[in-house]
């Protein structure tokens, strides 16, 4: 039993670990903590059957960046300039999930059906069929709520939800009436020309307003339900022939009518109207698109077309229908367009790219009409037939993940002197470069504070016995934030030319800081990093120290030094540490005196400095307190 218990858990674990790796895209882990500004990064796709796009980000995520679409294998990628310290990583896959029936109504009329509609909420659908019934309908729990019967009536074409679930504008013949559920009442709108039948209504987006045309060109706009319509009148109907839609803009501040002509009318509500000829076939419907200037029309021809109206060009979007498109329709929420045929498919494009979506509707009876929800997420379609089929739509669910890396970039230092082969006590200048691969890193250079230390080794500054008690120990002094070296008062002597020990010496840079930005690495280049004085006129032998030091005694904390000759009374002296620290009231000598008494010194190695105008005396001495 315990062991059967285990083995369960042990499943779950390997489930649940399964699970958190199968989301994982790329193998960040693959990548340094840290990228290099102008260096590539590698990605690792965990997932290689699927399409991964990749984003960067410089501003902590506030914009992005494409750096890969599609990928799903291995990737190379150069970072780009960035002065941020810090760039973020986006992987993303997108995976369909296809069109999802929820409810085929096989029954809802007795003949074809020209109107569907969904409530502004999205919660209910109206179906006007030429059987003369309005009915609508509660799509989750697949019932009908309520129906208005229309009897011995003939055009009977279209029907929409005005502003509310409760009121609905629907046309019968020449008149527009509004059915209020609520009031159990209905109101007819006067219309001017009752020859002819209303064909479309639409509602204005933008207000309380409503539009309607009739097949002769006849269009009536109506901004409040209790007044009379404000008639446009437009050229005869021998011009354009036939109307077939009217749809509003986004804004609400035109409205397009398409023709049997192949003609577009485009009207501002003001009685003011452009027409545009493009198409030689009957255009049964049309849309605004993300502006007034753009149109998305089809008809007989059974293509998909983009008008721009002010530049008067055309895209043409593919594949084309199999018989006529009868309905289109624009969803800002996805910016695509949505178009339906008596071929009995609907296919969906994205306006930005002019891309069909892979996957269509393909019903079982030829579509006059469609709609969507303001949401789109919701299709319902109808037609020749007395049924209606909903569809939840299509989703793109993007699986994501996220990381975070600190960008670097490399500022390369280059040390030089103004002086290349200097003889022995001559003042050398030194002086540091800064370089960047990208020009714009220096823009911020005035805000740095940068300390570059350079380390000269203390075996070759000063002669001593105890060499073996010094090895790879430095002096170490700071160039200054304008990259000039600028050397402290011991070493205004001292950094000349060098001659104790060798005839070359190496100048070394050690380390190099800059704050407060932390992400600019400091480089130096290998090809100047050492600095070699050369010593041409003398050696090392050639120079002796005058006076000579004889002899050494160290006593408790006092170290006793003899030299051959007097010290002069106009001699300076300094003594400090290897670290540079400067020990005063340590020291005292007797004037003319040839011995120098150092006292209270710490342990370690320590420096004398005699200097005056005929001599400089370096000594290097061990202290054992």
């Amino acid at each position: 039993m315990i062991n059967h218990e285990k083995r369960i858990i042990y499943y779950l674990f390997f489930c649940l670990i399964f699970e958190v790796k199968s989301q994982q895209l790329i193998d960040f882990s693959n990548i340094s903590d840290t990228v290099w500004v102008g260096k590539p990064v590698i990605f690792n796709s965990l997932q290689p059957n699927k399409n991964i796009i990749l984003y960067y980000s410089t501003d902590d995520g506030n914009s992005w960046e494409t750096l890969a679409n599609n990928f799903n294998a291995l990737y190379i990628w150069e970072v780009p300039f960035t002065l941020n310290k810090q760039i973020v990583f986006k992987a993303i896959k997108k995976d369909t999930v296809g069109f999802e029936l929820i409810w085929h109504n096989k029954f809802a009329h007795t003949d074809e059906i020209r109107s569907i509609d969904f409530s502004p909420d999205g919660k209910y659908v109206l179906t006007y069929s030429t059987d003369g019934w309005l009915k609508v309908w509660d799509i989750a729990n697949k019932i009908g709520i309520d129906s208005l019967v229309i009897s011995g009536e003939e055009y009977l074409y279209d029907a929409k939800f005005y502003k509310t679930s409760g009121k609905i504008l629907y046309s019968v013949g020449a008149n527009t009436f509004i059915w209020d559920r609520n009031k159990k009442s209905t109101k007819s709108f006067f219309t001017t020309n009752f020859d002819s039948f209303i064909r479309k209504i639409d509602v204005n987006p933008q207000k309380t307003e409503f539009a309607t045309v009739t097949n002769d060109i006849d269009v009536n706009s109506y901004d409040n339900e209790n007044y009379l319509p404000n008639y446009f009148d437009f050229s005869s109907a021998a011009e354009y022939g036939n109307a077939y839609d009217i749809r509003y803009s986004n804004d609400g501040k035109y409205v397009g009518i398409p023709t049997y002509n192949g003609k577009i009318i485009i009207n501002d509500l003001d009685n003011y109207n452009s027409n545009y000829k493009v198409d030689s076939k009957p255009i049964y419907s049309l849309c605004f698109l993300n502006d007034n200037n753009n149109v998305a029309f089809g008809g007989a021809s059974t293509k998909l077309q983009f008008y721009d109206r002010v530049n008067r060009s055309y895209d043409t979007l593919v594949p084309s229908f199999k018989s006529a498109i009868r309905d289109i329709k624009y969803s800002q929420s996805r910016n695509e367009v949505y178009a339906s045929s008596t071929d009995s498919t609907l296919k969906i494009w994205n306006v930005e790219t002019k891309q069909k979506f892979p996957l269509e509707l393909n019903e079982p009876y030829q579509i006059l009409t469609f709609d969507i929800t303001q949401t789109s997420d919701t299709i319902a379609t109808s037609g020749r037939e007395n049924e209606f089929r909903i569809w939840k739509n299509y989703q793109i669910l993007e699986e994501v993940e996220l990381d975070t890396f600190v960008c670097m970039q490399e500022v390369f230092f280059k040390i030089s002197t103004d002086i290349h082969h200097p003889q022995p006590n001559e003042k050398i200048n030194a002086f540091v470069e800064i370089s960047a691969k990208y020009q714009d890193t220096l823009r911020k250079l005035d805000w740095w504070e940068v300390h570059t230390e350079i380390r000269l080794p203390i075996s070759s500054v000063f002669d001593s016995d105890y060499e073996d008690l010094i090895e790879d120990l430095y002096y170490s002094f700071d160039v200054d934030s304008n990259f000039v070296f600028s050397p402290n008062y011991f070493w205004e002597d001292s950094f000349k030319s060098l001659y104790f020990n060798k005839k070359s010496e190496v100048l070394i840079i050690d380390t190099v800081i800059i704050t407060p930005e932390d992400n600019f690495y400091p480089i130096i280049k290998s090809d100047s990093v050492q600095i070699e004085y050369y010593c041409e006129n003398y050696s090392s032998f050639e120079f002796v120290q005058i006076p000579k030091i004889t002899q050494v005694v160290k006593n408790n904390n006092l170290i006793q030094c003899f030299f051959d000759e007097d010290i002069d009374n106009n001699t300076e002296i300094l003594v400090f540490d290897y670290s540079g620290k400067v020990y005063s009231n340590t020291f005292y000598y007797f004037a003319s005196s040839k011995e120098l008494i150092l006292q209270n010194i710490n342990s370690g190695l320590i420096f004398v400095l005699l200097k005056n105008k005929n001599y400089t005396i370096s000594l290097k001495l061990y202290s054992n307190k």
